[in-house]
């Protein structure tokens, strides 16, 4: 791949697709018709449920209350149980988080799992319990997913989730000729097991005082209540300056229902072609290195498709660095242009914040947003579903990750082509435990690669198994990736649609530290590709000079020509994409697990700061970071700017923790499925 320096006319990308080619119209997303439109509390934290896999906002307010609360119930072989005085029309309603203890704290008293219940997270249990009848009233049995001959102590809380409103109204809004209404409708599963019949969702729209259309016909039946959300497109040909719309959910015996959810419903309508702007499809490939990669140098030939169908029809940057070595922090810089220390919680989004994320710009701007993840740490819970119609969480333990995840984002491209959208695709392909499929186990093995033991930076001797498995899943990775752009090329969206491929951070195999990710700032963790290809993007081009994760949102937004991010610390490199070089002193800012840690870099100077150490490595003579400067403190020109990046980030933290509106996370359970999927990455033990 050769590199290539290109000067451009600094155009607009849509004024570069147009003349490049001709897209077709599309269809964009003219309004959401939110709770405000039902005359609802615009103030509320905007209410999400999760159908399925997918979570949705929706109409109405999704909430729950407390029913029962029982401490130190007896597992034994396996099972704990325990009364409850419950209403039979509630059962359908209930919701039961647990905390789960070990035999060895059982008291006759209780007293160690009534002291730990405010310590030790709760977990959603979605399955392995029931509310059956008995002679005294029900009883709640859960059964421990380590099956017979569990023991221990249970706490758990049975909740009840707020009924949805059986039928909704909404105020007058206009609805242009020609344009389309598109409905998501569901419910979600069962409490304990209890089958819930079929519901018909029906919607009625009013406009301009003509009589009224039945939208869904006599109403679409959801036969399969529970397992996923249905959808409609129903095309709206007149139109009207004030139309009304209705929502009712029935059972099937016309008797209103308050199990049935209304995401949303959006107005879309067709955009024009010439400047539509092209879909977005982002990809994160969690936990890769980018000097793991062939196109950025390394010498097994992991990324081939990669390196041929984006590095060589796009623009790479060679010298993009995370924020923090860890999954969530890393992907809210992603998202919000904000480093660490100037997020108001690290990694988490509370739902009263004020920060803007880039979904919620592109969301803006007409975009259908959507989000396929493998959970854990990338959770909507966190708050990433912030600015997306859907947010899809696969699980890394029921699922084999990355084909799965991949499989779902060309399905969801096939049925979209018509469409304008933003599509982030995130896995955990490449991060530990380093699985990949039976027809990789052959590759990277009995090679070359440890002759002489192996490229820069050195891998000590028993890391080094560990590192072909690491490589196997990247270029298993890699054909997932060649899947998805050969979708794209049979659909026709490539020519309007901007590929973005990246990740989060990366990984050590202990070339200076522990292996793994989080806790040190050498490069092999902070060290991640970035690879844009699309209509209007050069071709083949490499750029050097510093840039950061927080970078992304700023130019994707100004490529599209959409307001920047009001918070952001990053900088838009639209400019380095057509010619400009970055300046080799800009500076990029990371942090790691360790009190007081800040690290700064530009093309000359990696400064480290913690209140334990301080080191600074000269990169032009010492780029592998083996020669470590020590000093009881920094040089004073390299204080200076890790001092102002940590004022600076401090007075945006404040600002924004003091325009929060509260409505805390810190009290919500985990659901049973996230909480696999985290112990399975290694984040729990």
């Amino acid at each position: 791949m050769s590199i290539v320096i290109r000067t451009i006319a600094l155009l607009s990308l849509a004024s570069l697709i147009a003349s490049c080619s001709q897209p077709p119209p599309g269809w964009q997303v003219e309004q959401r018709l939110g709770p405000e439109q039902f005359g609802m509390d615009p103030d509320q934290p905007i209410a999400r449920s999760i159908i399925g896999a997918t979570a949705r906002p929706v109409l109405g307010l999704v909430g729950e209350e407390l029913h029962t609360e029982q401490i130190g119930i007896p597992l034994e072989d396996g099972v704990a149980q325990f009364p409850i005085q419950i209403a039979p029309d509630d059962i359908r309603r209930a919701n039961l988080s647990i905390q789960t203890f070990a035999a060895g704290l059982a008291s006759s008293d209780n007293t160690i799992a009534k002291g730990l219940q405010d310590k030790v997270f709760w977990r959603r249990i979605e399955k392995g319990w029931s509310i059956q009848p008995d002679q005294d009233g029900y009883r709640v049995i859960i059964r421990d997913e380590r099956g017979r001959g569990a023991e221990g102590l249970i706490n758990a809380r049975l909740f009840l989730t707020t009924p949805a409103p059986s039928e909704l109204r909404s105020y007058g809004f206009a609805i242009p000729a020609q344009s389309e209404l598109q409905f998501h409708f569901g419910s979600t599963p069962t409490a304990g097991a209890v089958p819930d019949p079929p519901l018909r969702y029906q919607a009625d729209l009013t406009c301009d005082g003509r009589s009224g259309t039945a939208l869904l016909g006599e109403g679409r039946v959801d036969s399969q209540p529970g397992t996923g959300w249905r959808s409609a497109r129903v095309a709206v040909p007149q139109g009207g300056e004030k139309c009304e719309l209705s929502l009712r959910v029935t059972d099937q015996e016309g008797q209103p229902s308050t199990r049935g959810l209304w995401a949303w419903p959006e107005v879309r309508t067709r955009s024009l072609q010439q400047g539509r702007q092209p879909n977005v499809l982002l990809i994160c490939l969690d936990t890769l290195r980018a000097d793991h990669m062939s196109g950025y140098g390394y010498p097994r030939q992991t990324t081939p498709a990669i390196d041929d169908r984006l590095m060589d029809e796009g623009t790479t940057f060679l010298d993009v660095f995370s924020t923090f070595p860890q999954t969530d922090v890393s992907h809210l810089s992603l998202f919000t242009g904000l480093y660490p220390d100037a997020q108001p919680v690290r990694g988490r989004l509370r739902p009263g914040s004020p920060v803007t994320t880039m979904a919620e710009s592109l969301q803006a701007a007409g975009y259908q947003t959507d989000a396929i993840t493998e959970n854990a740490l990338v959770s909507g819970l966190f708050g990433f579903w912030r600015g997306f119609d859907a947010f899809t969480e696969q699980s890394v333990v029921s699922e084999k990750l990355g084909p799965v995840s991949f499989a779902r984002a060309e399905e969801y491209l096939k049925k979209n082509v018509d469409q304008q959208f933003f599509l982030f695709l995130h896995t955990y392909q490449t991060h530990d435990p380093y699985d990949s499929s039976p027809e990789y186990d052959a590759m990277f093995r009995n090679d070359n690669h440890w002759n002489n033991g192996g490229p820069a930076p050195y891998v000590p001797d028993p890391q080094q198994k560990h590192v072909d498995r690491y490589d196997r899943t990247i270029r298993e990775a890699d054909s997932l990736v060649e899947q998805i752009l050969d979708t794209l090329d049979e659909t026709g969206l490539s020519k309007n649609t901007l590929v973005i491929l990246l990740s989060d951070h990366g990984e050590s195999f202990g070339e200076h530290s522990l292996p793994g990710h989080g806790f040190a700032f050498h490069d092999e963790q902070l060290r991640i590709p970035l690879i844009l290809r699309g209509p209007g993007i050069p071709e083949g081009v490499e750029v050097a000079g510093s840039a950061s994760l927080t970078d992304v949102a700023p130019t994707l937004l100004e490529l599209l020509q959409l307001p920047g991010l009001p918070q952001g610390q990053g900088r838009s490199l639209r400019d380095a994409i057509f010619g400009t070089p970055i300046a080799p002193n800009r500076e990029v800012y990371f942090s790691w697990h360790q009190k007081g840690a800040l690290g700064a870099r530009n093309q000359s100077w990696k400064s480290i700061y913690s209140d334990e150490e301080t080191r600074n490595y000269p990169l032009e003579t010492d780029p592998f970071e083996w020669h470590t400067i020590k000093q009881p403190t920094l040089p004073p020109d390299r204080q200076a700017i890790i001092e102002a990046h940590r004022r600076e980030s401090a007075k945006i933290r404040e600002e924004l923790t003091g325009k929060d509106r509260g409505n805390s996370m810190d009290d919500q359970a985990i659901p049973q499925r996230m909480e696999e999927s985290l112990r399975a990455l290694g984040y729990l033990n």
